[in-house]
């Protein structure tokens, strides 16, 4: 990439994110939460009707792994084409640690999904949100690249302002459509900070020594 940031400043992004990312684990796990998420999902739920439930299933099917993956091929090729080798490498694998990681985690967390309410039929576990980990994953990649390689800033803080406000819509669809509980999705992208700010941190630390990824 065309401008390489000091390797230690998302070295400690990756440990804050990783620490708040355990104690809302451990406060989940240890604490019980049912009223509050209950609570949570009972304000939510106010806003439903037949058009709101329509437009909050098709927005999150928009993160769900066909389209992100053709979307990360995409941007892989384009990348390629354009000569940015490293870059390609970079937004793929991001897409492929991020999935990785979030199977990981639910497998050693199993936590239950919703029980009731829910408007789509979902399987596997809750914790942390898979749709929150990818989109948010997405977002600062999109927005990372966005500025280094487009010259007017304003159009990257604009396309950047864009996608984090996605980012917010994917996990409020997924407590809205009750697949996920509100805790799943901060987890999903705490989760997803520490995947991008390690693999940023190993990539900056290559690119100074001039080694290929």
């Amino acid at each position: 990439m065309k401008r390489q940031l000091n390797p230690m400043i998302p070295f400690l992004i990756a440990i804050i994110a990783s620490a708040l990312f355990f104690i809302l684990a451990d406060y989940i796990f240890t604490s019980d939460l049912t009223n509050f998420q209950q609570s949570v999902f009972n304000f939510i739920s106010r806003l439903r009707n037949p058009h709101l439930n329509t437009l909050m299933i098709i927005l999150t099917k928009t993160a769900n792994p066909f389209p992100i993956s053709v979307l990360t091929l995409i941007l892989t090729f384009i990348l390629v084409f354009k000569h940015q080798k490293k870059e390609a490498l970079f937004s793929f694998l991001l897409i492929l640690l991020t999935a990785g990681t979030n199977t990981l985690l639910k497998h050693l967390y199993l936590r239950q999904r919703p029980i009731v309410g829910s408007l789509i039929h979902e399987t596997g576990f809750s914790f942390p949100s898979g749709h929150s980990m990818i989109s948010l994953a997405l977002a600062l990649l999109l927005s990372y690249l966005s500025f280094h390689f487009l010259s007017r800033k304003l159009i990257a803080y604009l396309l950047s302002a864009f996608l984090l406000a996605y980012t917010f819509l994917i996990g409020f669809s997924r407590v809205y459509i009750n697949v996920h509980y509100v805790g799943d999705v901060l987890g999903g992208w705490l989760a997803s900070i520490v995947v991008f700010s390690i693999l940023l941190c190993l990539f900056n630390l290559f690119s100074r020594t001039k080694r290929p990824l």
